[in-house]
């Protein structure tokens, strides 16, 4: 329970931090749009290709908040998380 807590908070402040990077460089609908498609994008594919590779990232709510923050890095530190706990 605590944990879901932490890891809440912190999407939430990390989400916040990358709307103020964003708005800093003055492309916030482009850049948002841009991330969270090649986020979401990149998930499916490896949602798709995690059955025959037994990569064991599913498509999700917590996994589609991740990808669409973070983009396609989000995914890539998904994917390295999962084989480090593996």
């Amino acid at each position: 329970m605590l944990d879901s807590i932490y890891l809440s908070g912190f999407l939430a402040l990390s989400a916040v931090v990358m709307l103020a990077g964003l708005l800093r460089q003055r492309v916030l609908f482009s850049g948002m749009a841009l991330s969270t498609l090649s986020g979401l994008s990149a998930l499916l594919l490896v949602s798709l290709l995690s059955g025959p590779f037994r990569l064991g990232i599913a498509f999700n709510l917590l996994s589609a908040l991740i990808a669409a923050i973070y983009g396609i890095p989000g995914v890539i530190g998904m994917l390295a998380l999962r084989m480090l706990t593996a």
